[in-house]
């Protein structure tokens, strides 16, 4: 007679924010976490445009990268006030500026992950993905890809308390890498 495995119960007990460069796949893998631990993700690009009521490019085109970044800071710091444990889909330049108080902000009031892989597979991923119509292009084309990407890079690394490699495996396989790095 075969015998059921029991499933374990994981329960999720702080706040994870997903970092890492645009269409490293921040918002899946959050959306398969949640689901792991049964709890809820918010996608802060998402709930800049609910507030905003207007998607992400046009207020980058109304207001410029800055005005947008302070949306972001704001929504950022309700998020980190909030006491409840979640998963946090950030934007791919939520690092970016010379914001102490924004960097504090992940550092302490989430377990920041950063997900990354050679810079070949994001460019790869990026052409292969439909164009997000919310998202922005970013100014340079592949070139400027490269320099904005370099200097992420080691922002990302100074904000992650963990940092995971999803070039070579898939969102649940990802997860379960996580799920790993987050037990006690």
């Amino acid at each position: 007679m075969a015998r059921k495995i029991k499933k374990e119960k994981r329960k999720l007990t702080r706040k994870v924010a997903l970092i890492g460069f645009r269409g490293i796949g921040k918002s899946t893998l959050a959306r398969e976490l949640a689901a792991l631990f049964s709890a809820d993700f918010f996608s802060l690009d998402e709930e800049i445009e609910k507030e905003a009521g207007q998607r992400i490019d046009d207020i980058v085109n109304s207001e410029g990268w800055e005005g947008f970044r302070a949306r972001e800071k704001k929504m950022l710091l309700q998020f980190a006030e909030k006491q409840q444990s979640f998963i946090l889909d950030t934007g791919g330049g939520v690092v970016e500026g010379e914001d102490a108080e924004k960097i504090d902000a992940l550092r302490k009031n989430f377990f920041c992950i950063y997900l990354y892989a050679p810079d070949e597979e994001i460019f790869s991923r990026l052409k292969a993905s439909k164009k997000n119509r919310s998202r922005p292009d970013l100014p340079g084309g592949d070139a400027g890809l490269q320099e904005i990407l370099e200097r992420r890079k080691p922002l990302y690394r100074k904000v992650a308390h963990a940092m995971v490699d999803v070039s070579d495996c898939s969102a649940r396989e990802a997860a379960a890498r996580i799920v790993k790095l987050m037990k006690p």
